[in-house]
């Protein structure tokens, strides 16, 4: 259901400072997340070649490794905190008020 479901794994695994390898469909959001925030690599389904690279390429570049997990960590604190989560929420909800209605 791209678009409309996260894993909520992700969240977990970028404020824990860990690379991802993604498996699954090649659009979506956790596929924009590790593509655009330099934080994993994204593998199509049943592409088993790439994920084995993905996995031996992490295990033999300790930087690319590293570099991958501070990036995780830095996207999660630059755009997925609770606080921020919180504050996007009760930002949103003075528009859920009908037009014309008062507050009370």
């Amino acid at each position: 259901m791209p678009g409309l479901l996260v894993p909520s794994k992700i969240y977990g695994i970028l404020a824990a400072g860990k690379p991802t390898i993604y498996v699954g469909p090649s659009v979506g959001e956790v596929v924009d997340i590790v593509t655009i925030g330099g934080c994993g690599v994204a593998v199509n389904n049943g592409d088993v070649s790439s994920l084995v690279e993905a996995i031996e390429s992490y295990q033999r570049d300790t930087v690319k490794r590293h570099a991958h997990g501070e990036a995780a960590r830095a996207l999660y604190e630059e755009r997925f905190t609770k606080t921020r989560a919180m504050r996007q929420f009760t930002d949103l909800i003075p528009s859920l008020q009908p037009v014309g209605s008062s507050a009370e």
